[in-house]
């Protein structure tokens, strides 16, 4: 009886031995029938082929019970198959309620935001079944923050951030990251600004949804100082080239246009350490 009007299924049970049962609102909204012709089948109880037993609880076996919806309900018309429309960009909340619509007793709905908790606010980036397809389960919603939405239509690249101060959402969405500590400073440096060493993907890369972006960081030391041939002195950051303490070999620092430096031996016969170029 499946895609039949209660009309339609209620004419054909009269040729039968069958009587009509109850029509139930499959949508979940509990709307009552008044009209049957309004209404189209979409579920029905014993199935198709099912062996009904004409006598069972008095007579009680004969009866055929439905899930319906009307025929001005977004699904497919006059079919078996429902086919999942295309939710990409609409807010989470929407989506759900038209799903909601098209989906029998069957079906349910699953959400997953890529990068944290979903939220109504959230925008769908993916859906399983894809747009177009057959729905014959569940139907699952993968969304997104509005702000990551955003910034995904513009099909941006990895930017060259190396040598850049850290902090969280530097240019992005917060939600898009991951940090990494590369290089662990002895106690006492904690205190320093945070320095961009590398990231993955690196720059150039294509940015795509559901990625996760991993910054590397080492420490640039706060008001370290080093002195050079000259005994000049250079405050936040180290002096490329310059003498650096016994004590910090080893240890790595920047300059002051971000280029990291290690404290090593500058070569063979020499015990004075400098600030050279890392590798």
């Amino acid at each position: 009886m499946v895609g039949l009007s209660l009309t339609e299924a209620n004419t054909a049970l009269q040729a039968t031995k069958l009587t009509m049962g109850d029509g139930t609102d499959a949508t979940g909204q509990g709307r009552h029938v008044f009209d049957r012709n309004n209404w189209r089948i979409v579920a029905q109880t014993p199935d198709a082929g099912a062996c009904v037993d004409l006598y069972a609880n008095g007579y009680a076996g004969r009866q055929v019970r439905f899930r319906v919806v009307k025929f001005t309900d977004p699904v497919a018309p006059g079919g078996t198959t429902l086919t999942m429309p295309n939710y990409i960009g609409k807010d989470l909340k929407s989506a759900k309620a038209a799903a909601t619509l098209m989906l029998s007793h069957k079906n349910g709905i699953e959400t997953t935001d890529l990068y944290g908790y979903p939220s109504d606010r959230d925008r769908v980036v993916s859906t399983s079944p894809a747009a177009g397809e057959p729905v014959t389960g569940a139907v699952k919603f993968n969304v997104v923050d509005p702000e990551v939405w955003d910034f995904f239509q513009g099909n941006p690249t990895m930017p060259d951030m190396t040598g850049q101060k850290w902090h969280y959402g530097i240019g992005f969405p917060a939600a898009l990251f991951e940090e990494a500590t590369e290089h662990t400073p002895p106690d006492g440096y904690y205190h320093g600004d945070h320095v961009v060493t590398r990231t993955a993907p690196a720059a150039g890369q294509p940015l795509v949804v559901g990625q996760k972006i991993i910054v590397y960081t080492d420490v640039k030391a706060d008001g370290r100082i080093t002195t050079g041939s000259s005994g000049s002195g250079a405050h936040q950051g180290v002096t490329p080239g310059a003498f650096c303490k016994k004590k910090d070999k080893g240890e790595y620092g920047y300059s002051s246009t971000g280029k990291r430096y290690v404290c090593t031996t500058s070569g063979a016969g020499s015990d004075q350490p400098k600030w050279m170029p890392a590798p």
